[in-house]
């Protein structure tokens, strides 16, 4: 009569398998994982940009978008109106008229990861706000 189970050796085979598999998936995980993190604050970032366009043409009053690190405010000149956390760090201002007019500016990821997320940046021209991919010097819009 021959008894059923797994002999000592098979699970070890079955183990380096499932830990070969595990090594080539999990960086290729953490990979797309923070692509996504960075395409979400890029997002973000746009949404916050329209708002404070909104607030600035219904309140009539000049308004920044400072970005600094994994903080990201709307500011008058002299205090934080409103702030939001990001999960990756980001780098510029985005200055908005009391008419709802951009300055011609962007705001970008500045984590230098080695990643190629689809959006990295949000580019503001005079009445437009689009994201797009940062290339180093420029946001080019999507």
């Amino acid at each position: 009569m021959r008894e059923r189970g797994l002999t000592l050796i098979e699970l070890l085979v079955v183990v380096g398998i499932i830990s070969l598999l595990l090594s080539i998936a999990v960086p290729a995980f953490n990979s797309w994982r923070l692509k996504a993190s960075i395409e979400g604050d890029t997002q973000d970032v746009y949404a916050f940009l329209q708002k404070a366009r909104t607030m600035a043409f219904t309140q009539k009053m000049t308004l920044w978008v400072r970005a600094n690190g994994r903080t990201l405010c709307i500011n008058d000149g002299t205090v934080n109106i409103d702030c939001i956390r990001l999960e990756n760090p980001f780098t510029g201002n985005v200055q908005i008229s009391d008419r709802g007019t951009f300055d011609n500016s962007s705001i970008y990821y500045s984590g230098g990861a080695h990643v190629e997320p689809g959006y990295s940046c949000v580019v503001a021209s005079l009445t437009r706000v689009r994201m797009g991919v940062w290339d180093g010097a420029n946001c080019n819009p999507k």
